[in-house]
């Protein structure tokens, strides 16, 4: 009896798979900005980049591209959070320039 015990207990730890990790579903969110302009790249994991472009249009003042800019970067960030996305790191650049790497919560 304790042989078939030991028998199905050795069979029963080969007959299971390791449970393997997944990937991190990570997005990589740049800001490049300028004086009269700022693009925002937003790359995931899957899929292309998506873009976002904000301009002084016709007014030419750096005021209304900042403030468009916060209110762009703020529904970015919105919508990241709601899927379930946390900032993990925060670069800044020169001149304008700044990453943010975000994961996805499991």
């Amino acid at each position: 009896m304790k042989k078939l015990l030991l028998l199905s207990a050795c069979l029963w730890m080969f007959a299971s798979q390791p449970v393997q990790a997944s990937e991190p579903d990570i997005v990589v969110v740049k800001v490049l900005e300028s004086r009269l302009a700022t693009r925002i790249i937003i790359a995931r994991s899957w899929g292309f980049p998506e873009e976002v472009e904000v301009t002084a249009g016709f007014t030419g003042n750096e005021t209304t591209v900042s403030v468009e800019t916060a209110k762009k970067l703020q529904q970015t960030l919105t919508k990241l959070y709601e899927q379930g996305y946390v900032i993990k790191s925060s670069l800044a650049g020169e001149q304008g320039r700044s990453t943010m790497i975000l994961v996805k919560e499991q």
